[in-house]
């Protein structure tokens, strides 16, 4: 039931990983959301949960600064995303740090790839920006 879900996703790690987050202690957030990464999958709602807490632990480590084990952690929530159907998407959290690094073309393929799937006046807008700094870092 949606109750029983919304339960479930309260007493999870997410929870307290996002109090230590807004009080500004990271890594004791990062901690908090890898203690759901083993979580059993017997349902759409264990899915979901394990998903993002990939998500959370991805930007946690932007968060920090650290942009390598931010790509690793989007890289899992999107298998996740796609094996199991449920949760958020990373792709455009991805893409962002992709240009970052200037690898436009990457930036600009996983934005096209969520447009595809639905309109994302997000997406849309780093597909922008990707395409504009693609261009001005030719000249």
């Amino acid at each position: 039931s949606d109750k029983r879900d919304v339960q479930e996703l309260m007493a999870s790690h997410l929870t307290k990983g996002q109090k230590f987050r807004n009080l500004g202690m990271i890594k004791e957030a990062i901690a908090e959301y890898e203690k759901e990464h083993t979580r059993p999958i017997k349902s759409s709602i264990d899915a979901e949960i394990v998903q993002k807490s990939y998500v959370l632990k991805g930007r946690a480590y932007r968060q920090l600064g650290d942009n390598e084990k931010a790509i690793n952690s989007f890289q899992q929530a999107r298998d996740l995303l796609k094996r199991y159907r449920v949760g958020s998407g990373p792709e455009t959290e991805l893409a962002e740090i992709f240009i970052e690094q200037e690898r436009f073309d990457d930036a600009i393929d996983l934005c096209r790839e969520v447009l595809t799937r639905a309109s994302n006046w997000n997406a849309q807008q780093v597909l922008e920006k990707a395409v504009a700094l693609k261009k001005s870092s030719r000249i």
